[in-house]
Formats: structure tokens, C-alpha cells, sequence
């Protein structure tokens, strides 16, 4: 495992997460009508069981993974800077960019989706939720900064309680801190963390089963199975740098983590099957369904963490840089994504060639905009932190 002052692995894992975003968003077109449940307006002509399956594997762990990369990094910026600079830091990183990205991803959408109500001929119309939220609020895909921010907040209130009152002396964190490495080594902690969420879901009358934790997209107060879910991962991932040595432990087992990951996800995905036709199932079935799901998302996160930590430790540029650049290119993706969809919605071809032009110019054009607009300006020190060299060989 690497020296804890450069987490190389993390990094990896944190841009890894959000380039997945990137793949995951582009299969939508691609999916079968009913998925249009989640708010996606489009449906290509070349529809793609195989794509399908790519939503519904990375829809179980990519976001999870995230949000413990990120409560683990907030403890580490708070046990080694304090809470002042903690908040200043989130403030320049998190809070200044969805401000200031918001209303021209909000903008650059509504050009896109002119452009397709045009195209296909039809009127505007407010798109389809999975329950109406008490408050709505249009985040798109920049919910996540959000969330991290309202996360944020409930972490700081916890730790200013367990300081002044609930636990001065420090006894509750050590139990916690016990039991989770108590959990770990007998491989028990997946299912510990799985059973919040699965409650939550369990009892969310609106919940599609299909897209797993739903996303808060579209409201300022998180619906609980995302607060639930999130939260879970993030007070993981600050509990998980209390005792960075349990990631060595995701190291040694990750394989055995990855085949429990992919056994539980088969059986999530043959329990619903593809989403051609409305999905039912009983109290029972819902109760292994919610269980298997679960408990799947937490194998493939520590998985993924441990199989990063064995191989990705070293040092290297080409990752940084890519790490770096995930940020702009998760934020910015969305409206190119959507506008290569409709461009490409009604060609007589083959889903895989559509899919993969999609791909390899949203990235080109990203990878390009922040090598040369971003990663040496006050942009990138926005989300970076600091200024980079354009070099990738200087990216270290």
C-alpha cells in the first residue's frame, strides 16, 4: 500500500468512478422503453440488451464507490488541516463550481433539448419522475455536488456532537472503530452496510427495482434511500481513514469481494430481468432482491478499492492526470452526451458503432477543452486545487 501523503490508488478510484458516469450516461438511448421511468427522454432505433446490462452493473456501485472515496478524503482534510480550511477547501472545490456550472449546464441542455423536441417533432413537456419530492429542484447529474455538500454538513454536526457531548472521551468512535475491523476480518462488514439501505428500500413504495438507489436529481432535500445509501458510504469512508490499515484487507480479498460482487449481481439481474416489461415482485422476492442488491454494492466497492490499492499504487502521470481531468469532464459531459444521441438517434447502423462514436468524441472533446480551457487556468485551480502544468509529464 502506498505512503498515506500520496493515496495514488484513491485518486485512481475517485476519477475512475466519475469517467464511469461518462460510459454509464451514454448507454441510455440505448435501453429499452420502460427505463425512460428515470426521466430519459430519448430512444435510439438501435436498441442493445448488451448496453442494458452495462446500466444496470455500474448503477450498483459507481456512485457508492464515489462518496466513500469522498468521506475518506474529508476526514483526511480535516485530521490534517482542521475544520476551517476543511470548509474553505469544499467551499473553492465543491459549492463555487456547482454554482457556477448549474445555470450554464442548465442553459446548454435547454439548446440540446430544443433541438430535440425539433427533431423528433414533438412538444416540450416535463419529464417523467419516479415520485414527486416535496421541493423540486432540476440538479441533472450535478446532484452530486449537492449531496456531497448536504452530506458534508451532517458529517461536521456529527463530529462537533461526538466532540462537545455525545462521546468527549472518544469511547463510541473506538467501538465503532472496533466493530468495523472486527466486521472486516470476517468478512461480515458488506452485509452490515447493505442492511440500511436495503431497509430503506425495502419500504420505498415508488422504488425501481431496475436503477437501484434512485437518484436525487430532481429535488433539495435527498429521497431517503439515496440520503440513506450515501451517507452509509461516506460515514464508511470517514471511519475507513480512522483506520487506514483495513484497506490493506480489501486488498488481500478483493478477488474473493469481486466474486461474491458478480454471483449477487447476477442474481439481482436475473430476478428482474431485462426491462422490456414491468417488473413485479413479491413481499419475499423484494426482501432477496433488496438484500442481494445491497450487498452487491458493497462487494463491488470494496473490490474495486482493493484491486486498486494492489495495482494502482504507484505512481503515474497518465493517471493523475486523468484523475484530475474526471472532474471537468464528469461536470461537462452531460448536454455533449445527449446532443451526440439525438444526432446519431435515427441512423440505420449498428448500436455499437452509435455507442462508440459517442464515447470517443465526448471524451476527445473533453480531454481537449480541459488540457487547454482548465487544467492551467483558474478553472482547474478551482477543481483541482491548484494550477497544473499542461504537460502530462508534468502532472506530478
Amino acid at each position: 500500500m502506498q505512503h498515506p501523503d500520496r493515496l495514488h490508488s484513491l485518486d485512481a478510484v475517485r476519477g475512475f468512478a466519475l469517467l464511469l458516469g461518462i460510459v454509464f450516461h451514454a448507454t441510455l438511448s440505448f435501453t429499452p422503453a420502460p427505463l425512460l421511468e428515470t426521466g430519459w427522454p430519448l430512444i435510439d432505433r438501435s436498441p442493445s440488451d448488451t448496453l442494458s446490462v452495462v446500466f444496470f452493473v455500474l448503477h450498483i456501485f459507481r456512485m457508492t464507490v464515489f462518496f466513500v472515496i469522498a468521506g475518506f478524503f474529508a476526514r483526511l482534510v480535516v485530521h490534517r488541516k482542521g475544520v476551517k480550511e476543511f470548509i474553505r477547501n469544499r467551499r473553492q472545490r465543491i459549492l463555487y463550481p456547482l454554482l457556477v456550472a448549474w445555470p450554464v449546464i442548465m442553459l446548454l441542455f435547454g439548446v440540446v433539448m430544443m433541438w430535440m423536441f425539433y427533431k423528433l417533432g414533438v412538444k416540450p413537456s416535463p419529464p417523467k419522475l419516479q415520485h414527486q419530492p416535496t421541493i423540486l429542484f432540476p440538479w441533472a447529474h450535478l446532484w452530486f455536488l449537492y449531496v456531497l455538500l448536504f452530506l458534508y454538513v451532517v458529517l461536521l454536526a456529527l463530529r462537533w456532537l461526538a466532540q462537545t457531548s455525545l462521546d468527549r472521551d472518544g469511547r463510541i468512535r473506538r467501538i465503532v472503530d472496533t466493530f468495523i475491523a472486527k466486521s472486516m476480518s470476517v468478512t461480515l462488514l458488506p452485509i452490515l452496510l447493505a442492511l440500511p439501505l436495503a431497509v430503506a428500500l425495502y419500504f420505498t413504495p415508488w422504488w425501481n427495482f431496475w436503477i437501484g438507489i434512485p437518484t436525487p436529481d430532481n429535488a433539495l432535500i435527498p429521497n431517503l434511500p439515496a440520503f440513506v445509501g450515501y451517507g452509509t458510504a461516506m460515514v464508511f469512508g470517514w471511519f475507513l481513514h480512522r483506520q487506514m490499515h483495513l484497506v490493506a484487507t480489501m486488498e488481500r480479498l478483493w478477488p474473493i469481494y469481486s466474486v461474491v460482487a458478480i454471483a449477487l449481481t447476477a442474481l439481482a439481474y436475473w430476478m428482474v430481468g431485462m426491462p422490456s416489461t414491468p417488473i413485479t415482485l413479491t413481499n419475499l422476492e423484494r426482501v432477496i432482491y433488496s438484500g442481494a442488491y445491497c450487498i452487491a454494492i458493497w462487494c463491488w466497492s470494496f473490490a474495486i478499492i482493493g484491486a486498486a490499492t494492489r495495482y494502482l499504487s504507484a505512481e503515474s502521470a497518465v493517471r493523475r492526470y486523468l484523475a484530475d481531468a474526471s472532474y471537468w469532464m464528469y461536470v461537462m459531459h452531460m448536454p455533449i452526451v445527449m446532443g451526440l444521441q439525438i444526432w446519431v438517434l435515427d441512423w440505420p447502423i449498428h448500436w455499437s458503432f452509435k455507442y462508440a462514436l459517442i464515447l470517443s468524441v465526448t471524451f476527445s472533446v473533453l480531454l481537449l477543452t480541459y488540457h487547454y480551457w482548465v487544467r492551467s487556468t483558474f478553472i482547474g485551480a478551482a477543481l483541482n486545487g491548484r494550477r497544473h502544468a499542461r504537460s502530462i509529464g508534468k502532472a506530478l
